[in-house]
């Protein structure tokens, strides 16, 4: 456990790590994946860099719709008013719950938006120009 006069950091610098550290791990290991394959041209790269970014991007969306699923099963829902908790703690938690799947949701969507923007501009960059 950290005592109190231990400083935690940020959410901001928590999310800039995990940030830095997912762009390495996706740029770096498309291009290792890349090379293994034999994809050399940069359109290959491209396109692997909008999958991912894509994939990313729709991990967060099911992560959404997954807690919506949860917490707008009425059945679910009613067996749970047996329990312990009372109304006001559900209500709060289940408040919790999506509001903790949105904030996944928004991460993911920082996260995938790089490679897929990057992955359009350097299919944009390869395209052969047209001179008049």
């Amino acid at each position: 456990m950290l005592d109190d006069d231990t400083k935690r950091p940020s959410t901001l610098g928590q999310f800039l790590v995990l940030f830095a550290v997912s762009q390495a791990v996706i740029f770096g290991g498309l291009a290792l994946l890349c090379w293994f394959n034999g994809w050399l041209k940069l359109t290959d790269y491209a396109n692997g860099l909008f999958i991912i970014g894509a994939l990313v991007m729709g991990i967060g969306a099911f992560s959404v719709m997954g807690s919506n699923a949860y917490t707008g099963n009425i059945t679910y829902r009613y067996i749970e008013t047996v329990s312990d908790e009372d109304l006001k703690s559900r209500t709060r938690r289940y408040q919790r719950d999506n509001e903790n799947s949105r904030i996944i949701a928004l991460k993911a969507a920082i996260i995938g938006l790089v490679p897929l923007l990057s992955g359009i501009a350097l299919t944009f960059a390869t395209l052969p120009r047209q001179t008049p």
